[in-house]
C-alpha cells in the first residue's frame, strides 16, 4: 500500500511539474501574423540579407554575361516568352494577340509554379548545408538579371516595370524569405 501510495504521488507531482497546458497560450493566426512572423523575421534578418546579395549577384552575373555576350541568352533563361525579341513580345502583349491565343494564361501559371517550386526548393536545399539554397538563389538572380537587362537594352523598361511589379513584388521577397529560411535551417 505505501509503495501505491508514494508511486501515485510522484506520478501526480511529474504530471504536476511537466504540465505545459496553462503555459501555452493559443497562438491566434492574427497574433501569429502581425506579432510572432515579423519578429521570427528580425531575429533572422542577416540570413535575409544574405539572400538578397546571392540574387543580386547572381543578378549581376546574368545582365553581364549577356552584355557580353547576347548569344548566351538561350543558355541561362528557361522560359521560351524571354527568348523573344523584347519588343516583338512587347508588340504582342500590347496587340492581345497572346490574349486570345491563351499564351498570357498558360506563361501566367508556368511563371507562378516556377516561383513557388523555387520558394519551396530554396527552403528545403537548407538541408544541404546552404550549398542548394546558395546556387538556387544565384541561378535566379542570373534569370532575372540576364531578363531585365535584355528590356532594358531593348529599351523597354516601362514594359518591364508593369510586368515585374505586380508579381515580382510578392513573389521574388517570397523567393527571398524562403532563401533566408534555407540558410536558416543551414545554420542549424
Amino acid at each position: 500500500e505505501t509503495r501505491e501510495l508514494l508511486e501515485n504521488l510522484v506520478s501526480r507531482a511529474y504530471c504536476e511539474i511537466q504540465e505545459t497546458r496553462g503555459n501555452q497560450t493559443r497562438l491566434h493566426p492574427l497574433r501569429w501574423f502581425f506579432h510572432t512572423l515579423p519578429q521570427t523575421f528580425r531575429r533572422h534578418f542577416r540570413a535575409f540579407l544574405l539572400s538578397s546579395a546571392i540574387m543580386l549577384a547572381g543578378s549581376l552575373f546574368g545582365a553581364a554575361v549577356l552584355a557580353f555576350d547576347p548569344g548566351d541568352k538561350e543558355l541561362i533563361i528557361p522560359f521560351s516568352h524571354l527568348l523573344q525579341d523584347p519588343s516583338d513580345r512587347v508588340a504582342r502583349e500590347e496587340s492581345g494577340e497572346d490574349f486570345l491565343q491563351g499564351g498570357k494564361a498558360s506563361f501566367s501559371t508556368q511563371l507562378m509554379t516556377n516561383n513557388t517550386q523555387v520558394s519551396i526548393l530554396a527552403l528545403a536545399l537548407g538541408m544541404t548545408w546552404g550549398v542548394g539554397t546558395v546556387i538556387l538563389l544565384f541561378y535566379n538572380g542570373v534569370i532575372l538579371g540576364a531578363g531585365g537587362f535584355d528590356y532594358i537594352q531593348a529599351g523597354q523598361s516601362e514594359f518591364l516595370l508593369g510586368w515585374l511589379l505586380p508579381h515580382g513584388s510578392v513573389e521574388i521577397p517570397a523567393i527571398l524569405m524562403a532563401g533566408q529560411a534555407g540558410l536558416g535551417l543551414a545554420g542549424a
